[in-house]
């Protein structure tokens, strides 16, 4: 705000003041003072202002000469004489006082809103390299803003308004159900150019794709392994920090994910939902169903690059495997025998227990292992699965 001094005001305390010369002033002249004064002094309700210099608002005296001076009891070649010359005083005051600023240190003007605001997105960003400290209480997941967790509250509290015309299951969003109608359809529009396997999601296909490339974008900064989806690794990070936040409300048993805790509580309640459309078997877990199949079309797509003998899931080549290299990670704490499967371990480990827990429903035998129970019921049966290629 530019100040801009009054004579007619200031007059009273000033030594040697110059009412007289002002007294010529013509009507006309004071009031273009006056107005131009109370143009100023109404915006700051009458307090004393602060000087400073407003850049641009200069206005030289082209018709003087040479430049005034302050000096103490004689203002007789300040006073104006016409309005023109009231003005151009104005004018020259001005730049009086714009000459002042010029020479001292600039007033340093703070904007305390602008500031603060800044601090805070700072300090959000910061967060994302940090921690989560916005935690939501249906799912434990973590945010790095309140503002995020608020959305989330707001998505599951609105009414779920896209809903399944066959299984009746809602949705917040129309994408979502249209994705999700794809289970039922069986369209599966996304499809490998490598290997032809087809996908209900885009980004199901993606993930697929760098089992072809070998990339592992996500890697876990505890122990470096790499994963080709960001749900494994999220998955995976729950071993080292040991929290298990998905607990069954049965048993009471707690799991890394949601997605095992919802196959885990298919047993309590005999669920399965994955049937053969060959056999009418039935199962916990879509992968189940797949490595069933794979028995009606005599596929069996993992095989033993040392002796060729293929299998229909990786987890039996894996076993087959430790044939080869004498691996044996299963070990009896009491005998400290080791076994290739944590299956032959158990079985083994009710020898020193004494329990039996397979019987036999005609003659009430019983085993320690179901294959051993499966062998004895062949006497019952007659069965004879294994026949010599010698000797018919």
């Amino acid at each position: 705000m530019v100040v801009l001094p009054n004579c007619l005001d200031s007059q009273e305390d000033v030594p040697g003041s110059h009412s007289e010369a002002c007294s010529s002033l013509s009507l006309s002249g004071v009031q273009a003072v006056n107005i131009k004064v109370e143009e100023f002094s109404d915006m700051e309700g009458g307090e004393d202002p602060v000087p400073m210099t407003v850049v641009g608002l200069k206005a030289e005296h082209e018709g003087c000469a040479h430049p005034q001076k302050d000096i103490p009891g004689s203002c007789s070649d300040t006073c104006p004489t016409t309005a023109h010359d009231a003005f151009q005083a104005i004018s020259i005051k001005v730049e009086e006082f714009s000459d002042v600023e010029e020479v001292e240190d600039p007033l340093l003007i703070s904007f305390p809103g602008i500031k603060a605001e800044h601090a805070v997105v700072l300090n959000e960003h910061q967060l994302i390299h940090n921690e989560y400290p916005y935690p939501c209480d249906v799912d434990n997941k973590s945010f790095t803003r309140s503002s995020r967790l608020k959305r989330r509250q707001r998505i599951r509290a609105a009414a779920r308004s896209f809903s399944c015309d066959v299984c009746n299951k809602t949705f917040n969003r129309q994408g979502h159900l249209k994705e999700h109608q794809r289970i039922h359809s069986g369209e599966r529009p996304y499809s490998c150019h490598v290997c032809s396997k087809s996908f209900n999601q885009h980004n199901h296909l993606k993930g697929h794709e760098r089992i072809h490339t070998g990339e592992r974008p996500y890697a876990c900064d505890v122990c470096k392994k790499s994963f080709s989806r960001r749900s494994y690794l999220k998955a995976h990070q729950y071993i080292h920090s040991g929290k298990r936040a998905f607990s069954c409300a049965v048993c009471n048993k707690s799991f890394t994910t949601n997605n095992v805790l919802t196959i885990h509580k298919r047993i309590h309640s005999e669920e399965r939902p994955f049937s053969c459309s060959l056999c009418n078997k039935s199962y916990v877990t879509k992968n189940q169903l797949k490595v069933h199949l794979r028995k009606h079309s005599g596929q069996r797509p993992y095989v033993c690059d040392v002796c060729n003998k293929s299998y229909t899931t990786s987890s039996d080549l894996k076993v087959h495997q430790r044939i080869h290299s004498g691996e044996r990670p299963f070990s009896c704490d009491m005998c400290n025998k080791s076994f290739i499967t944590n299956s032959h371990l158990k079985a083994h480990q009710r020898i020193h227990s004494g329990e039996r827990p397979f019987s036999c429903d005609i003659c009430n035998k019983s085993f320690i292992a179901n294959s051993y129970l499966k062998a004895h019921q062949r006497i019952h049966t007659g069965e004879r699965p294994f026949p010599c290629d010698i000797v018919q």
